[in-house]
């Protein structure tokens, strides 16, 4: 089964008691499909990341992310120019989704039916041999011009079929 980006942000609380909110850092990991669909389902019944069972394989993975990240930043969010030499100490991590994945996931009427849906690939060659290739998978079509280096365009479904009809 093919891995999907996961993207999130967190709240951390050092041992000195001092919390900073990360909502605005986000962070990613790659997960499994079924790793996906527990922690959307989770998410949508209000449950918070790290009570979802089953993903404790996932939360250590994005518990060592938060942990790098940590050491090139200041507490106060600013990015450090060299990192520091030995990790904080970290009493306590929130994880969430970001705020406009849980507002589209939420308009949605079924998601889990959308990650079930197969990929679907199509390229247009353009006449001078370059070409775009669209990829639709759960619920976003994915735009890759052959003319612009390591960009990808990343649009809702239902946005990008608006915007062509």
């Amino acid at each position: 089964m093919e891995d999907l980006n996961f993207n999130y942000c967190y709240k951390i609380t050092y041992e000195s008691g001092e919390t900073y909110d990360r909502r605005r850092n986000e962070l990613s990991v790659e997960i499994s499909k079924e790793d996906y669909k527990k922690i959307i389902t989770g998410v949508l019944q209000e449950r918070s990341i790290d009570q979802i069972e089953g993903i404790s394989d996932v939360i250590d993975k994005m518990t060592e992310n938060v942990e790098f990240a940590d050491r090139f930043m200041n507490k106060n969010g600013s990015l450090r120019k060299t990192p520091l030499k030995k990790k904080r100490a970290i009493s306590k991590l929130e994880f969430f989704i970001p705020e406009y994945e849980y507002r589209r996931l939420k308009k949605m009427k079924n998601p889990i039916e959308t990650l079930e849906r197969p990929v679907e690939h199509m390229t247009v060659y353009r006449n001078d041999g370059s070409s775009v290739t669209l990829t639709a998978e759960n619920g976003r079509v994915s735009i890759v011009d052959s003319r612009e280096k390591n960009v990808r365009h990343i649009i809702e479904a239902d946005h990008f079929i608006s915007k062509i009809l």
